[in-house]
């Protein structure tokens, strides 16, 4: 397999229109996040949900998106939160367990959805 030689040095992506918000959990302000949760919702009304640190990689949080497929209601917002803390596999190390990292999904889902 043939490999390009050379150094990336930017990366541009096409933003759709639409609002978004993004929240974190770190220990100082200046820290690393411990788990993160970015919202984004499009003009067309879809949702779309990306995490750090509730899997061992950054994810898109398809499973509480699937849950706001109607709107942004009280209740819909809970069912993704508890969806996306029952997908939450991140085993945990030094900043926090794997409990820890789940229910903190589920919070900022919370805190980013309203």
């Amino acid at each position: 397999e043939e490999r390009p030689s050379g150094l990336i040095t930017a990366v541009t992506l096409a933003w759709e229109t639409g609002l978004g918000r993004s929240e974190r959990v770190a220990r100082t302000p200046r820290d690393y996040p411990i788990v993160s949760v970015t919202f984004w919702q499009l003009q067309n009304g879809a949702v779309r949900l990306a995490g750090t640190g509730m899997q061992e990689r950054p994810c898109r949080l398809t499973t509480a998106e699937a849950k706001l497929v109607d709107g942004l209601t009280p209740e819909a917002i809970a069912q993704a939160g508890q969806a996306a803390q029952s997908a939450a596999t991140h085993p945990g190390d030094f900043r926090g367990d794997a409990a820890y990292r789940a229910e903190m999904t589920a919070v900022l889902i919370q805190r980013v959805c309203k």
